[in-house]
């Protein structure tokens, strides 16, 4: 954390105003090895900030704390942009002020991690310290050489690229139905915060459930948008209906996405290799964000324009999601009740009762398909029986009659 903030404050301090000490400084070329070393910054503070918390936290609340930091995310990405406008409305010098006021954010929350991380250091290398966690360690040979990371990098080179090239496109098919281009900023932030913070807090309540695990929801986020792009591509002039559908499912698609990614990430490959998997995978991100860009059309175009986009997202996320609901039965939460590790009773009275509670915990909740079974030979009898037992009852009612009536 201490590189990433000495990387972010260098290229502020070269953009303050040196022009009479440094004139060489105060150029274009200046300015943009200045953003290229900044936005080396900003990937220090997003993937730290994003992965040291699921580290530092127990595993068994990784979806609350991920939920925790998307939240802050969003909401410091919504108040620097309040901070921006107002500095940019009330000062003339606006570009040396926000600088400055760059560089004080940068200092102040850089030291403070630092800081943090400092005094939390036996958390933030829980896999080093020997601390307790219930995931299995795995090297990253093991790790790169399995199925959930070729998996993950399919779906980091088209879904998270795609994401990424949405955020730009969005605007424009938005203005092309006749929206407001900020249409799709404001339903994108509002839709995928909320779906951000259900899927991450489900997660912890579903990991241990069958078929609950990140696959799964990383499944639901791909047909969303799916969703989204099939009724913007279906018609070949989509109106503003079909839009606001497409920003209503692509937004919760592509929030579930970003947001449930991290802590898949840490669920399927521990903490021992994390951040090189990471970085690996949003290498392929930064090749799918052109790619993706290479479907949308020129500026001033109509809706029409962007049916191959959509049409090709439509046709290609449920596959993605298909897969991942095949890699996800291979989960431990999928393979049904463990045998080997029940949770022993503490006292004689439950000892006692200990083989009646298993069999219904066994037949009731882990394995409920054993209780469907027996109730379909017990429903299966019943209406066997039931009209064999109502006929044998005429019959004889009518035996008792003709006795009655009828000398034998």
């Amino acid at each position: 954390m201490s590189i990433g903030t000495v990387i972010g404050v260098v290229p502020i301090i070269g953009q303050l105003d040196w022009s009479k000490i440094f004139p060489s400084l105060d150029t274009l070329t200046g300015l943009k090895v200045s953003y290229a070393i900044f936005g080396m910054a900003e990937a220090f503070f997003s993937t730290i900030a994003t992965f040291a918390p699921l580290e530092a936290f127990p595993v068994q609340y990784v979806g609350a704390v991920s939920a925790a930091v998307q939240v802050s995310t969003s909401l410091g990405a919504s108040i620097q942009s309040e901070v921006y406008l107002l500095l940019k409305d009330n000062f003339t010098n606006f570009v040396q002020v926000y600088y400055t006021y760059m560089l004080v954010c940068t200092v102040v929350c850089g030291g403070l991690m630092v800081c943090a991380f400092w005094e939390n250091s036996k958390l933030l290398h829980r896999s080093k310290s020997n601390l307790a966690d219930d995931l299995e360690q795995r090297s990253l040979q093991s790790s790169l050489f399995s199925m959930n990371f070729l998996y993950m990098c399919l779906l980091f080179l088209l879904g998270v690229g795609f994401v990424f090239s949405y955020l730009d496109a969005a605007g424009d098919i938005n203005a092309a139905a006749g929206l407001p281009a900020s249409r799709a900023t404001l339903t994108f932030g509002i839709y995928g915060a909320l779906a951000r913070v259900v899927a991450n807090c489900a997660l912890d309540y579903t990991r241990s459930k069958p078929n609950g695990g990140p696959l799964t929801y990383i499944a639901l986020s791909l047909l969303s948008l799916a969703a989204g792009l099939a009724a913007a591509g279906t018609p070949s002039d989509p109106d503003t209906a079909s839009v606001h559908v497409m920003n209503l499912f692509c937004s919760l698609g592509a929030g579930g996405l970003l947001g449930v990614t991290p802590p898949a990430l840490r669920l399927l490959f521990g903490s021992g290799s994390l951040g090189i998997i990471y970085g690996l995978l949003y290498l392929l991100t930064a090749f799918g964000i052109p790619t993706w860009g290479l479907l949308l059309p020129s500026q001033g175009c109509t809706t029409g324009c962007f049916r191959a986009y959509c049409c090709t997202g439509a046709a290609l996320f449920p596959v993605l999601a298909i897969g991942a609901l095949l890699l996800g039965r291979g989960d431990d939460a999928s393979r049904g009740y463990d045998y080997g590790r029940p949770v022993m009773p503490k006292g004689w009275f439950a000892n006692f009762f200990y083989p009646l509670w298993e069999f219904g915990h066994i037949v009731f909740v882990c394995d409920r398909w054993l209780a469907w079974r027996f109730l379909r030979h017990f429903m299966g009898f019943l209406i066997c029986y039931i009209p064999l037992n109502i006929q044998m009852q005429w019959n004889k009612q009518m035996m008792e009659e003709y006795k009655k009536h009828h000398e034998l």
